[in-house]
């Protein structure tokens, strides 16, 4: 009788259930917060990349505005662009070829004058505040290129570069867009010679 009555007993084992379920619930709460904080970091990347995203749109939009003789880089802004600017394959890759100027090319009426042109559409590594007020460094690539069809055009990349990186060497978006001239418009780049708006 002393047997069985102490088998059918339950002191003792309370405090065991209670450490095993502690146990489990803290694994399951890390589980958790772990998972909370990688989504931060996510909604945080994603927040920063948006905002990239619309500053590289509205510089691209900016330079649709323009005739395409005034699509042009500045030689001074590329000269001291830094590291990060000449590592980029926009800048290695088509070195031959970019257009860099200090003024745009002129067509006979002088229709595309340097004033048509603003400051930050010229220069090639700049700093523009996004809507979340912090400042992001945008890389501006042109280089000259062939159509299908085979008329020149300029490529126009535009690299928007994260802000937290002291180094700028990551992107957080890449944008491009090819510029063709008007019908018409067959005078080699280098001749300083064009019709109206190429």
């Amino acid at each position: 009788m002393a047997i069985s009555t102490r088998v059918r007993e339950e002191s003792g084992f309370g405090v065991v259930e209670l450490l095993i379920a502690m146990t489990v619930m803290v694994i399951g709460i890390m589980a958790i917060v772990a998972g909370l904080g990688s989504g931060i970091i996510a909604v945080k990347r994603a927040g920063d990349e948006s905002t990239a995203a619309a500053l590289a749109d509205a510089q691209m939009e900016a330079y649709r505005a323009l005739p395409n003789c005034a699509i042009y880089l500045n030689d001074a802004t590329i000269a001291s662009a830094g590291s990060a600017y000449t590592a980029d394959p926009a800048y290695n890759g088509d070195a031959t070829k970019r257009i860099q100027t200090n003024a745009p090319l002129l067509d006979p009426s002088g229709s595309c004058a340097m004033a048509s042109t603003p400051t930050n559409l010229t220069t090639a590594h700049q700093s523009l505040t996004g809507a979340d007020g912090r400042s992001y460094w945008v890389d501006t690539y042109i280089v000259e290129g062939t159509a299908v069809t085979g008329t020149a055009v300029k490529k126009v990349t535009l690299v928007v570069r994260d802000p937290k990186d002291a180094t700028n060497a990551t992107a957080l978006v890449r944008e491009s867009s090819e510029f063709t001239p008007p019908t018409g418009c067959n005078n080699p780049v280098d001749s300083g010679q064009r019709s109206t708006g190429c």
